[in-house]
């Protein structure tokens, strides 16, 4: 099974497919700098945004399922638990909790400075509140 190639631009993320490398399948248009890694999961593909957002798209049509926004850039990778919990940092001082099925935020917590680094979890992690 070939892997599609996802590519960074200045100002976009571009998702091809193994076979037909001239067409993408999404191009994700950014006001600001691309600079994060993209997670992909059954058939979703979450990012951080420059201009914000932490989106999650359908990998297939590239249609956005949700994206909330922080109150800055998100420069960094998010993670995703067992139980499909986002998380994500922002240049806001925050880090994000947020229901991976609709995008709705659970929980922020202040840091009290920029975080530019991706949340970690252990692997077997499911979120406390979690039903």
């Amino acid at each position: 099974m070939q892997k599609r190639k996802i590519r960074k631009s200045l100002s976009a993320l571009i998702i091809e497919d193994p076979f037909t490398t001239t067409i993408p399948i999404i191009a994700l248009q950014t006001p600001l700098c691309v600079t994060f890694h993209a997670l992909i999961i059954s058939l979703q593909l979450f990012i951080g945004s420059g201009d914000g957002r932490i989106l999650a798209l359908n990998q297939t049509d590239g249609s956005v399922l949700w994206a909330p926004t922080t109150r800055d850039y998100v420069s960094s990778s998010v993670s995703v638990s067992r139980d499909n919990f986002v998380f994500a940092s922002s240049n806001d001082k925050n880090v994000y909790a947020l229901d991976g099925q609709d995008g709705a935020i659970v929980w922020s917590f202040e840091t009290g400075d920029a975080v530019a680094s991706s949340p970690v979890l252990p692997l077997d992690y499911r979120m406390p509140a979690a039903k």
